[in-house]
C-alpha cells in the first residue's frame, strides 16, 4: 500500500513494534519481550486480539464481514472433515 505522505517518528514507532512481535515469536514461540504490551493467546475463553496503533493492546476480536466468513468457512471445513 502507497501512501501520500512522509513516515513519521509513529510510523516508525509501529513498524518497529511490529517487527519485535514477529521475530521474537520466529524466535521463542511467543511475541511477548517484555518491552511491548503483553499478547494474550487468543482462546475461546479469552477471545481477544492484539491491537498495533490505536490503542496498541488487547481489544475485544471485531466483528466484520470478513472475519464472519473466514470463522464460517472455517467451522464449515472442520465439520465436513470430522464428519459432523
Amino acid at each position: 500500500m502507497r501512501i501520500d505522505r512522509p513516515y513519521t517518528g509513529r510510523d516508525l514507532d509501529l513498524s518497529n513494534c511490529m517487527c519485535d512481535s514477529w521475530c521474537n515469536f520466529i524466535k521463542t514461540g511467543t511475541p511477548n519481550d517484555g518491552a511491548h504490551p503483553f499478547w494474550i493467546p487468543y482462546t475461546k475463553q479469552c477471545p481477544l486480539v492484539r491491537e498495533f496503533g490505536g490503542g496498541n493492546g488487547m481489544i475485544p476480536m471485531p466483528e466484520t464481514p470478513m472475519s464472519a466468513f473466514l470463522r464460517d468457512y472455517a467451522l464449515e471445513r472442520l465439520r465436513g472433515k470430522a464428519g459432523l
